[in-house]
């Protein structure tokens, strides 16, 4: 299966990783005062091999985190969809309500006036 090329971005992204890479390079000069060398007396294969774990960890961390956040907005947009035809019923339920509450304050308004009335007699 051949991947498809992509389509035009918002960033350069090596830009970027540049910008990145000297920041990256002035943190180790200020945190091990010098520069990463050659023959400085580390194992780069172990450390890079840490690196990478460590990397992994971060990368499935985030997988994690993204998935509970998308189902998270799945969740609410369920309950967005089910608010939405709530909404929908109530409007439709609304002219015959409207219509059950003058038919009310009529009853009440009767009722009122007919005990009014059997005061003053």
């Amino acid at each position: 299966m051949t991947e498809k090329p992509p389509h035009i971005g918002d960033r350069i992204v090596g830009a970027i990783v540049l910008a990145d890479i000297r920041e990256r390079i002035e943190l180790g000069r200020q945190r091990y005062g010098t520069y990463l060398m050659t023959h400085n007396g580390l194992d780069a294969a172990q450390n890079a091999y840490e690196e990478l774990i460590d990397a992994v960890f971060y990368t499935k961390q985030d997988m994690m985190e993204r998935a509970d956040l998308a189902a998270e907005v799945e969740r609410l947009q369920a309950q967005v969809k089910a608010l939405s035809k709530l909404v929908c019923v109530m409007r439709e339920a609304m002219p015959a309500y409207t219509a059950l509450l003058e038919k009310h304050t009529d009853i009440v308004d009767a009722w009122v006036e007919a005990n009014i009335a059997m005061l003053n007699e």
